[in-house]
């Protein structure tokens, strides 16, 4: 039966009964857009690049020639700095020299074309920097293993570890390499702060819509999310043997008003076994698939019938019991009366995350205030095989192999991180 909540069944708390609650939690997460910005922009002029100018009009000399307008755009006072790299980098002092980036020279320069050293520019201090947005354009191609294993170092080191995103679009374009002519796939790399990454994004899609797919682009980031997962009105589906109660806890804001986004509180009967489902919300960000949601999945109604357990959420769970005069104090004894289940479900055609809470009240004291926190996180399996549009299993060409596995590792690295989704609080008092 659907949780109904009378006032009579309530039992009436005075102030000075009411426990702690936990410290007001930050719901803002994502960072927000450079109002000024340096951007560093790095053309690949090695050798395996000049099949991609051999063609009169390809996808490839579009970008080039159009690069400078997609942040120009958004960050009109900009500095931009050019430079070009193979076996070293250099800089690109004049914008007619830039120009000549669409013609086969470019990549022919005599001792500097012949291997692509993409690790070198992450030799540089600036390549991740406050406000500032580096975009490489590459096919990737290393053409040493451990070339490759050196740029994902450098990229973890300088970039990733500070808090850097990286954000990686992949683009098809003609490729004469004066045996065949086909289509071959560059990338736009990014790395800065993952808003100036996804606003950048924004700006490729308007001006390269006709060569540009929004479904090849990611930013693999430590925000996967816009804010932390909070409770929405309504957010109780179903409660068997537990009424709520907002007076538990004491107000945690300066206006007086407890943060209800992020607790729940119930009363429970006597030595019962009872359930509570509650709904979560939570928003991806731009150009970052959090979840492998289902396609269709069952209503969000009384008891989530036709829901499974997702395997897409893990928690740290922590329970604690309320002492008058110390506080909250974990008790580990009782972590079996608490079991947590993940679900998915829908409501009003949006995807929402359930939490199923079972509860074993005989373990509890009577008259005792019970605090379970949940610390919530993407499980291994909520990434898999999700949005990899880098992969084509048919593909035997070792240079798009060589990119596959570079995103990859990059990929790797953020989902070890296992980013956190938020923390959510659940209040219990045994009547």
């Amino acid at each position: 039966m659907l949780l109904v909540v009378s006032v009579a069944a309530l039992t009436v708390a005075c102030s000075d009964s009411r426990v702690p609650a936990p410290d007001a939690v930050d719901l803002t997460t994502k960072d927000s857009v450079s109002q000024k910005l340096t951007v560093n922009v790095f053309v690949d002029a090695s050798g395996s690049m000049k099949g991609f100018v051999k063609d009169d009009r390809t996808s490839y000399k579009t970008v080039v020639e159009q690069i400078e307008s997609v942040f120009v755009a958004k960050w009109p006072t900009s500095k931009v700095n050019y430079y070009k790299f193979a076996t070293r980098v250099l800089e690109i002092k004049k914008r007619e020299d830039l120009a000549n980036a669409v013609y086969r020279d470019f990549y022919r320069d005599k001792g500097f074309h012949e291997e692509t050293r993409i690790y070198k520019l992450t030799e540089r201090d600036d390549i991740c920097e406050k406000n500032t947005l580096s975009i490489i354009i590459t096919d990737l191609e290393q053409d040493k293993y451990l070339d490759r294993m050196d740029l994902i170092k450098g990229i973890n080191n300088k970039c990733i570890s500070r808090g850097y995103s990286v954000g990686i679009g992949g683009v098809n374009s003609r490729f004469n390499d004066n045996v065949t002519s086909s289509d071959k796939r560059f990338y736009i790399v990014a790395l800065g702060s993952h808003a100036n990454i996804e606003e950048l994004f924004n700006q490729v899609i308007r001006q390269f819509d006709k060569i540009i797919s929004k479904e090849n682009m990611t930013v693999f980031s430590p925000t996967i999310i816009e804010q932390p997962l909070t409770f929405p009105a309504g957010s109780i589906i179903y409660g068997d043997k537990v009424v709520e109660d907002r007076r538990l806890v004491k107000p945690n804001s300066k206006d007086g008003k407890l943060q209800h986004e992020v607790i729940r509180q119930f009363l429970v009967r006597k030595n019962a076994t009872a359930n509570v489902i509650t709904k979560l919300n939570y928003s991806p960000v731009e150009y970052r698939v959090p979840f492998k949601v289902d396609t269709n999945p069952p209503p969000c109604n009384k008891g989530l019938s036709g829901c499974k357990e997702s395997g897409l959420i893990e928690n740290n769970k922590t329970i604690e019991r309320y002492v008058a005069k110390n506080g909250f104090r974990e008790v580990k004894d009782i972590a079996d009366a608490f079991s947590v289940n993940s679900m998915l479900c829908a409501d009003n055609n949006k995807t929402m995350l359930a939490l199923r809470l079972d509860l074993n009240a005989k373990k509890l004291n009577s008259g005792s205030v019970y605090r379970l926190s949940l610390e919530l996180k993407p499980s291994g399996k909520a990434f898999k095989d999700v949005g990899k549009w880098w992969k084509n299993k048919k593909s035997t060409d070792t240079s798009a192999l060589a990119a596959e596995d570079f995103i990859d590792k990059i990929e790797q690295i953020f989902q070890d991180k296992q980013p956190k989704l938020g923390k959510v609080y659940f209040y219990f008092k045994k009547d």
